[in-house]
């Protein structure tokens, strides 16, 4: 026997059972006769004397003050009924059962199989299997596992006795063993022989009988001739099940489904020879003996088993763990906290054991320490002041019914596929919670967020509810109902061996692990003041920590509404909470909410759709960081970035007048071309940016343009199969044409020409193939462009003696510029603004992503390269001369920041010479590009 819960016993005794018997021993008992005491449930219910005696102790009447449900009157008013109470009803139960096995035996082996001794125990067993509950009941036993030493020492205690056998019933077992109850029986034995009618065994031998009593209790074997006797009392369907399954749901006014006449009736017997057990009853059964009583269930009472089953599992579900009891569970657990910083493990555990419900819950401040031994002197240091405080502020909570509501509710994953993250992630959530010092993180950073919400809106420090958020806001782990008891009940079938309830396989069972898997594992609760703080705390954790947010059904069950969270989260990030937390979680704007916007998204998604399949590489920080896996999503997601409604105004602007450039356009680019110049109708279509993706797309495209073009992958390649027609190079876009005038110097090595500070590593070209070139009449055609580039491009070609034509398809004239277009528009008194944000957050994402540049790099590229504001875009990328804060990811006052269509970066030098040159004279592949 443990220390602490032999402690427990022996105080309960000293205090309830040993006055008694000492009165007793000086009166006697044969006053005491044989009673019958109504019950509002079952009736009439006949008690012996020696039940009286036991009844009449204060160890009984202490149980009157403690009531069954704990704290479920506070939700269902009339579960008022106490402890006392159900005993009587498992006393009563525990007897029908009883009559139905011996009827059972007298008829159909005419024995009485349970003797008036053994009934004796199961009676007993019946009256005395709660008196090991603490106040509030099972909830107050928590008190035993804050200590880890003491809770190793219950754990240990229970190991060898089944995961099924709890706290009470070990302090239940502790006292029916102690001396004080074998002093109880002698007493009457001594003076009222026949106190137990028939039964002799309880006063020939009171340890004995006591020892049988306790493992009763506690679910062990005490018959060999009967060996699922003790089940009667603690078992599948026992005395305990029977009533609180019916007494529980009608005081709180919830339709029970059991019926127990039924499950009563259709209890039956059979007698088996010794080597006819089954395996698990006959390790308890010694060799020798000569007949064996089993009891059980026959194939037709299955459905009883079943109702049992599905009856307890709906009473746990709209009961035991209605959210509200949850709460007042959770508020008492929180009590019990602050006592053990008051007073520590020892005596909180005597303390729960001592006070009885009512007693503690009226209890002010001043009986609250006087009912602890303490006085105002010994809690003059802060924490214990604080423990006394949340102490007495909780006591005033239960008594004026302000109960804690729940805040978050973790539910398993809802998989909706093959392969849902979310539901992966909930999952994980899930399993930390089961984790105690995964938990206490989860804890610790919910409170922390917490805290700051309420800074965020303006709590002072010093307000209690800030100081002490940390005891006012609890984690709690809901435990699922077991059904394991009563899979083991016995089934008996027509012909067969008798088989456990759980190997029929025709039971709805699993219908019941599916709605315990499906329900809330767990909550966050919290004073109704605090549960709206509480909740998006939680959520702010679970996207920092799991990089999800929270499903809208999930938030849903805070029965919070949707607009009232959304006013508080706006609040929250006007005043900077979401400044530096995960955007997915950040409050849209309103003006992202109105019907214009709608729209204006909507057309722009519409344009450039094409994109969509080409941006994979945002998706790892879209989904991440952002939520945002479309591009209607992304396009959101990049306008609430900006925080001011005239500046949402001027990006949706930049939206409406963004180009995309895309296959039709580059076709019509080299068309037109040659269209006016026929001598290019069957050119060579070379590269010489070997290695850039989009020129291979771009060549790609121009296989449209006409069926006399032939494709190369290099001049090399051209130049090896001796064709003499004109060499058309195509690319997207020229800007400054400062690339292209390093490609052609780097390859013609002219210094003059060339751009280091590109930090480009373009290839030499080989003497025959710059003649190659120089013989040859050459076209650079450009979808789109600027006259700057067109003029590089021609400087440099001309220093490298080639004969070229420059061909810019979409002139600048006709391509839209930031600062432009809003001049033009409805917003052009917001463009000087508007372009110094656009500014300040382009400077800032390139300073987050370039380390070696020097300041004039950062100055050139603001708002693109060249700082024009160019508005343009292709399928598969977008110029650096756009934009910056369009296409460059980074991040802008601690945000990270998503672009709306992120740039690639094009391969050059080594990277391009490691590729395989291309079949020459081919049109080029779309996998190649």
């Amino acid at each position: 026997m443990s220390k602490v819960l032999g402690r427990i016993a022996d105080e309960i005794c000293a205090r309830y059972l040993a006055p008694y018997v000492a009165r007793m021993r000086l009166v006697g008992s044969s006053h005491l006769e044989a009673k019958q005491v109504h019950d509002s449930l079952w009736g009439t219910i006949p008690i012996k004397a020696l039940e009286v005696a036991i009844l009449d102790s204060p160890l009984l009447q202490r149980l009157r003050h403690l009531r069954q449900l704990g704290v479920a009157h506070w939700v269902y008013p009339g579960a008022d009924h106490s402890r006392f109470e159900h005993s009587l009803g498992v006393l009563y139960q525990t007897q029908q059962l009883i009559a139905a096995v011996n009827r059972a035996g007298a008829a159909k082996y005419g024995v009485t199989v349970i003797d008036a001794d053994d009934a004796q125990a199961l009676r007993v067993a019946a009256l005395m299997h709660d008196i090991g509950h603490p106040v509030l009941s099972h909830v107050s036993e928590y008190a035993l596992r804050i200590d880890a030493t003491m809770l190793l020492e219950v754990q240990r205690e229970r190991k060898g006795l089944g995961e099924n056998v709890s706290v009470s019933e070990l302090v239940a077992a502790n006292i029916v063993r102690s001396e004080p109850f074998k002093q109880l029986l002698e007493a009457v034995g001594a003076s009222n022989p026949h106190a137990g009618g028939n039964a002799n065994a309880w006063k020939n031998n009171p340890a004995q009988f006591a020892d049988r009593v306790a493992k009763i209790i506690l679910g062990q074997h005490v018959s060999e001739r009967i060996p699922l006797l003790h089940e009667l009392v603690s078992g599948p369907y026992d005395a305990d099940k029977l009533d609180y399954m019916v007494r529980d749901p009608r005081a709180a006014g919830i339709p029970a489904i059991i019926d127990m006449s039924r499950l009563v009736q259709k209890l039956t017997v059979q007698r088996r020879e010794e080597s006819q057990l089954p395996e698990v009853i006959g390790k308890h059964v010694p060799q020798g003996t000569r007949e064996v009583f089993l009891f059980g269930f026959p194939w037709s009472g299955i459905s009883v088993v079943d109702e049992l089953l599905l009856g307890r599992m709906m009473l746990y579900s709209k009961l035991y763990r209605h959210p509200k009891v949850a709460a007042l569970e959770a508020m008492v657990k929180s009590l019990i906290d602050q006592l053990y910083l008051l007073v520590g493990s020892e005596k909180v555990v005597s303390f729960v054991y001592d006070v009885l419900d009512d007693q503690l819950v009226l209890a002010s401040r001043s009986t609250l320490l006087a009912q602890l031994g303490l006085e105002e002197q010994d809690v003059q240091d802060a924490e214990r002041q604080r423990a006394l405080e949340v102490a007495v502020d909780l006591l005033r909570r239960l008594r004026e019914r302000e109960l804690f509501v729940r805040a978050f509710a973790f539910f398993p994953g809802q998989p909706n596929g093959e392969e849902d993250p979310i539901s992966d992630k909930f999952d994980q959530i899930i399993k930390s919670i089961d984790n105690a010092a995964k938990a206490a993180t989860l804890h610790a950073n919910i409170i922390e967020r917490t805290r700051e919400i309420l800074k965020a809106c303006g709590e002072p420090e010093d307000s209690f509810r800030y100081r002490n958020a940390d005891k006012l806001i609890v984690l709690r782990k809901l435990e699922p109902p077991s059904q394991k008891e009563l899979r083991h009940a016995w089934i008996f079938p027509t012909g067969g061996e008798p088989k456990t309830f759980e190997k029929i396989g025709i039971h709805k069972e699993a219908w019941s692990s599916s709605f315990v898997s499906a329900s809330a594992k767990g909550y966050v609760l919290a004073p109704k003041d605090l549960a709206k703080a509480a909740l998006l705390a939680t959520e702010t954790v679970i996207a920092e920590t799991y990089g999800i947010a929270v499903p809208e059904w999930m938030l849903e069950e805070t029965k919070h509404s949707q607009d009232t969270l959304r006013k508080t989260k706006l609040e929250l990030r006007t005043a900077g909470f979401y400044g530096n937390k995960p955007p997915l979680i950040r409050p849209r704007q309103e003006r992202l909410r109105m019907n214009d916007v709608e729209k204006a998204v909507t057309a722009f998604v519409d344009r450039f759709g094409a994109v969509q399949e080409t941006v994979a590489e945002v998706g790892n920080l879209a989904d991440n960081a952002f939520g945002a896996s479309t591009l209607k999503d992304r396009t959101y997601a990049w306008l609430d970035q900006f925080d001011q409604d005239e500046h949402i105004d001027c990006a949706l602007e930049l939206l409406s007048k963004a180009k995309l450039v895309g296959r039709n356009d580059v076709v019509n680019a080299v068309r037109s071309f040659i269209e006016d110049h026929k001598e290019f109708a069957t050119a060579s279509v070379i590269s010489l940016d070997k290695g850039n993706d989009s020129s291979q797309i771009v060549q790609y495209f121009t296989a449209d343009a006409g069926p006399g073009l032939r494709f190369y992958g290099s001049p090399e390649e051209a130049a090896r199969e001796g064709r003499s027609d004109p060499i058309i190079i195509v690319d997207d876009f020229c800007g400054t044409g400062n690339q292209w005038s390093n490609i052609i110097g780097s390859a013609f090595g002219l210094p003059e020409a060339q751009k280091p500070e590109l930090n480009e590593q373009r290839t030499l070209v080989l003497e025959p193939v710059r003649e190659y070139l120089r013989n040859r009449d050459i076209a650079f055609v450009f979808t789109g462009g600027w006259e700057d580039g067109r003029k590089a491009v021609l400087d440099a070609a001309a220093a490298a003696g080639l004969n070229v034509k420059v061909h810019i398809h979409v002139t600048e004239e006709h391509l839209p510029f930031a600062e432009q277009v809003l001049k033009g528009s409805h917003v052009a008194e917001h463009t000087e603004s508007f372009l110094a944000k656009a500014a300040e957050i382009g400077d800032a994402l390139l300073r987050s992503r370039e380390t070696d540049w020097d300041e004039s790099k950062f100055e050139q590229r603001k708002l693109g390269y060249g700082n024009r504001g160019m508005l343009l875009f292709f399928p598969y990328n977008a110029p650096s001369q756009t934009m910056t804060f369009m296409w460059s990811d980074g991040t802008f006052d601690g945000r990270t920041w998503l672009p709306l269509i992120r740039r690639r970066k094009k391969s050059t030098g080594s990277d391009a010479a490691s590729e395989p040159p291309a079949d020459p004279g081919r049109e080029p592949s779309f996998s190649a590009a």
